[in-house]
């Protein structure tokens, strides 16, 4: 089996590439900077089954179609993509111009939208295969100060209910998932920056009705199980992964 994760050099994405080497698959790192050569190589120190590293700016089209002509060619036959590349812009319309929207929308949005479409050609031409696209809560229950993100994940959630419309019986199965919050280098930073770390850690803990913050691990384990052969019923679907927080 191999596996193609956007943004997989940290957080959720090297979570889920972890969890499909453990499994046997074979696993594209992507991401834009070149730690990801790093994640590759500790990872083929650790697990038989194979990573390679590919950097790609997913806001050009041109290097779009790079991740996936790389793809393809290092490992002949993709069965699963997971698109997991995004940015968290905060703020509400007030803070935003056009180069703002434009940057959000190209990598959260365009570069789903075309990446999915170039391995789904690809998935059909060789008997099927699975799309996993990474949303967020956000895109379902609209927070306060994410007003750029919220749109953007809204706008993958429909996404993939329309691409599973689309091709539910061709063998490609396309699903959703919605985190909550979940540790990571970029939530760390953000809480290290509040003026009372501590207590932002406390607030943001509250919220969440189970009463802790999710971890990377957990969301991978449920992209793998979405794509699990034993899982062949589930498409269109949108999984929340939060909490509780979007009850």
């Amino acid at each position: 089996m191999n596996v193609v994760i956007t943004g997989s050099s940290s957080g959720i994405g090297k979570a889920a590439a972890e969890s499909y080497l453990k499994y046997g698959a074979n696993v594209i790192i992507h991401g834009a900077s070149l730690i990801g050569e790093d994640v590759a190589r500790e990872f083929n120190e650790r697990y038989d089954s194979r990573a390679v590293f590919i950097s790609a700016d997913l806001t050009r089209m041109d290097e779009v179609r790079y991740l996936y002509e790389e793809a393809v060619r290092t490992f002949g036959r993709i069965d699963i993509l997971v698109n997991c590349a995004g940015i968290v812009p905060a703020g509400t319309v007030l803070d935003f111009d056009e180069k703002d929207f434009d940057e959000a929308f190209d990598l959260n949005v365009k570069s789903v939208f075309f990446l999915s479409g170039m391995f789904l050609e690809h998935m059909l031409g060789n008997g099927g295969g699975n799309i996993v696209n990474i949303a967020s809560i956000a895109g379902l229950i609209g927070p306060k100060n994410r007003a750029l993100y919220s749109a953007t994940k809204g706008a993958v959630i429909s996404l993939t209910r329309a691409m599973a419309m689309d091709h539910a019986d061709t063998g490609v199965r396309i699903n959703c998932i919605c985190p909550g919050m979940v540790s990571s280098p970029s939530l760390e930073r953000r809480i290290a920056a509040t003026d009372d770390p501590e207590e932002t850690r406390r607030i943001f803990t509250d919220n969440i009705p189970m009463k802790h913050i999710g971890k990377a691990e957990e969301i991978a384990e449920v992209i793998c199980f979405v794509t699990s052969r034993k899982n062949s019923f589930m498409t269109g679907s949108v999984i929340n992964v939060d909490g509780g927080a979007g009850l």
